[in-house]
């Protein structure tokens, strides 16, 4: 039997992250590419990020040459940004101790240090580094970069104050409402904007009070700012992390006066009928030529993620137009690489996405589990898709847009059994059509980096199309052999049909993905894990991951579904589980694994078919897939061998109280409203009268028959272990301890594993590490 700990050591010391990815064009015979890379140190208790350089020369015969620096250097950056030349780099450091000074800024130009710059003493709190936040701009003539920090807020107790001085109220212990999950030190951003020759630090006044900033980027005449703008006067901040239906509009900021102005865009906008309907405007990204401000946007909707729009606005006309614009239920694609089902981002890429023409832009979307670049055109408003580099197993997985130059593209792609790959693409872009896009990029890449998968024990992956009728019969069936929760139509007519949000269908095929091992099966065949993604409005990536590949080593074929619900399948299939949450996601898993395991062992065209011992099937899932776990189990008595889960939602009608984004137990319950809570922005235009007690007790039952914790959990038999962040914002650690301490007065084994200082991902290296290990050794337990 294989040690989990040894095991899991081995697959984590081989594996590396990359992180950042520069591509810089010297010549038409020479390139130069920097990578950096991020690796979890176990022994240490760290995690280690270093920088790799690597030039490419055109040898005989358009032959290239890659070198590859010898010795990697260090990377203890917190962030950077590149001038628009490629002249200047200017990096931040930071050092967390330090409340007076909170970042160090160094500015390079020519691989030669020229310049350290001191953020001003106490002028803010914390600069914001994350995607969201937008890291640093340059201005256009490069003397200049503006970045966000976090305000300062003055405090004092009654004994801070002199006997002299006028009476003051102590504001030492006021509540400070923050952004929520691992948002918890931000509140309020500002900008700031440093002169390079001066070392001058200047905040931007002129901003609302009541908008925090993120996302700056110079306008072409540099005599402006444009950055997000979200409002901080509402009844009550909601949690911001991956959620993309929160309000946020543009801002201009003129700064060429002493006096500085500020206004929002739309005011100004001349939309079209789809931008119109913009609600969260986010990464404002201006054309080379400086003509097209490009930005991506999500409508008024009930989820938390959704499919975006592709819009460009003219920028002395302000008319806005759609380029790309949702897809609520994708048309068939005669392959995979082709297809196209809206556009599922957080962000455009940070740096250069506008071809150098100022036509196309790139950005990364989601088409079912595959994270895939596409390529915009402004002019036609169509999307095009490349000819992409990787298609083992006769089908493309997932390929990353890294950096563009020049009419060269770096790319990354990845698989489940094939860890990253970094290549250069030649790719002159302004000279493709609409008619001849499956032509674009088909020249042979040139490979900068191949990540060793000697320690990789995946002998083959598939992704397979699931029937939606498979779950949908079983559902209407319910059967007195399978508890399931009420539909929202049975609930309590106490809860006025106001209240409830109308539900949608959808038939659109969802996905699998499975992994296999490349060790012989078992006599009985091999064990499986099927493994569930959060969100809901998550995905499971077609792509390599350190655990799946954990699972194999140990001998488990993975499975993991993506139920509908999940982004990168068109906004109708996304919004079909609103109102149905513990019935359609939880047959979709189940019924999904049940068919999965038929196409694996009923084999297919390439002759695959695996032995399979359907008596030993586990289940795992984090926060929504542990919500969809607890419900296997209660609704599946005896069919799932172990669960494992990580700060899972167990009861909703708490959890409304304590997650830093009540409304989400609401839109996947199917209720419009409760207390100050409302799903929509559209909502907040109507009457606002209070629910009356009927309605609220209405809801809270609602809330609650929906919850796993609401089942019989008499019939549970399932061992369970849960993995509890201390610091979870989102799915507090009660939910989990809640589900705990019922499961063992019902006699079910379980066991907790408590991390006090991480937070909902449980992602810091420790509990890394240690969940993962006791994650194989439960499997192993309770697979015999």
């Amino acid at each position: 039997m294989a040690n989990p700990k040894q095991t899991f050591t081995e697959i984590s010391d081989a594996s590396q992250t990359l992180i950042e990815a520069i591509l810089d064009k010297k010549s038409a015979e020479s390139i130069n590419v920097q990578l950096v890379w991020s690796k979890k140190d176990l022994a240490s208790n760290q995690k280690i990020s270093y920088h790799t350089q690597y030039n490419l020369t055109q040898g005989k015969h358009d032959k290239w040459n890659v070198n590859r620096t010898l010795c990697p250097s260090d990377w203890e950056v917190a962030a950077f940004s590149i001038s628009p030349s490629k002249k200047y780099v200017v990096t931040l450091h930071v050092d967390p101790n330090n409340k007076e000074y909170p970042g160090r800024f160094r500015v390079y130009s020519n691989a030669t240090l020229i310049k350290t710059i001191r953020s001003p003493k106490n002028a803010h709190g914390a600069i914001y580094t994350t995607e969201r936040d937008g890291i640093f701009s340059w201005s256009n003539d490069e003397t200049r970069f503006v970045y966000v920090a976090e305000k300062t807020i003055e405090t004092c107790s009654f004994w801070d104050q002199k006997d002299n001085e006028e009476p003051k109220q102590s504001t030492k212990f006021e509540y400070q409402d923050d952004w929520g999950e691992q948002y918890t030190d931000k509140r309020t951003g500002i900008m700031f904007m440093v002169t390079v020759s001066t070392s001058k630090v200047q905040q931007l006044e002129g901003t609302p009070e009541n908008v925090s900033c993120s996302d700056p980027v110079f306008t072409p005449d540099d005599r402006g700012i444009v950055f997000c703008g979200t409002r901080t006067d509402q009844p009550r901040r909601l949690g911001l992390i991956h959620c993309y239906n929160r309000p946020v509009e543009l801002y201009h900021l003129e700064i060429d006066s002493p006096k500085f102005s500020c206004s929002p865009l739309n005011e100004q906008m001349i939309h079209d009928h789809s931008s119109l309907n913009g609600v969260h405007l986010r990464s404002p990204r201006f054309s080379r030529n400086g003509e097209w401000l490009a930005f991506l946007a999500t409508h008024d909707v009930i989820t938390h993620n959704t499919c975006s729009t592709l819009c460009v606005m003219h920028w002395t006309s302000k008319n806005v137009s759609t380029i790309v614009d949702v897809v609520q239920d994708p048309a068939a694609s005669p392959t995979v690489a082709q297809a196209f089902n809206g556009i599922y981002s957080a962000a455009l890429p940070p740096r250069n996405c506008w071809t150098r023409d100022s036509r196309y832009i790139f950005f990364q979307t989601q088409v079912g589990g595959r994270s895939l670049w596409k390529i915009a055109d402004r002019v036609n408003k169509t999307v095009l898709s490349p000819a992409y580099v990787d298609t083992s197993d006769f089908e493309v997985a997932s390929e990353t847009f890294l950096d563009y130059d020049d009419g060269l593209l770096l790319i990354a792609t990845h698989s489940p059994k094939q860890p990253t790959r970094v290549y250069v693409r030649n790719a002159e872009v302004s000279s493709i059509s609409t008619e001849s896009y499956p032509n674009f990029c088909r020249s042979p890449p040139i490979l900068v980096e191949k990540q060793a998968s000697s320690g990789v024990k995946i002998s083959a992956w598939r992704v397979i199309s699931i029937p939606t009728h498979l779950s949908d019969e079983a559902c209407q069936r319910k059967s007195e052999q399978v508890e399931t929760v009420a539909s929202l139509e049975d609930t309590n007519d106490q809860m006025a049909s106001k209240l409830r949000v109308s539900p949608t269908y959808s038939t659109f095929d969802y996905e699998a993905l499975i992994v296999i091992p490349d060790s012989p099966p078992p006599e009985q065949g091999y064990p499986v894990l099927l493994d569930i993604h959060g969100g809901p409005h998550g995905v499971s990536p077609v792509t390599y991951r350190v655990l799946y590949n954990y699972f194999a080593a140990l001998g488990f074929v993975t499975v993991s579904v993506n139920y509908r619900g999940s982004i990168g399948f068109g906004k109708g299939a996304l919004e079909s589980l609103v109102g149905k949450a513990g019935t359609q996601d939880v047959f979709d898993c189940h019924y999904g694994l049940l068919y999965a395991l038929d196409q694996m062992t009923k084999g297919g065209e390439r002759d695959d078919m695996i032995a399979i011992d359907r008596s030993r099937i586990h289940c795992s899932g984090g926060s929504h897939g542990g919500f969809i776990c607890t419900h296997l189990i209660g609704q599946f008595p005896s069919f799932y061998r172990s669960c494992v889960v990580r700060n899972p939602v167990t009861n909703l009608s708490s959890v409304f109280f304590t997650s830093d984004i009540p409304e989400w137990g609401l839109a996947v319950s199917g209720v419009h409203q409760f207390e100050s809570i409302l799903t929509s922005q559209k909502l907040k235009q109507t009457d606002g009268k209070p629910l009356t007690r009927t309605e609220r007790c209405a809801i809270l039952k609602r809330l609650w028959d929906v919850s796993s914790i609401s089942l019989d959990l008499d019939r549970v038999t399932t061992p369970t272990l849960f993995g509890l962040g201390g610091k979870d914002r989102r799915v507090p650690p009660s939910q989990g301890l809640q589900l705990k301490d019922s499961l063992q007065a019902h006699g079910v084994e379980t066991k907790v594993l408590w991390y006090p200082d991480d937070c909902h991902s449980l992602d810091s290296i420790q509990a890394y590490g240690d969940f993962s290990v006791h994650w194989g050794m439960w499997l192993l337990k309770h697979n015999n």
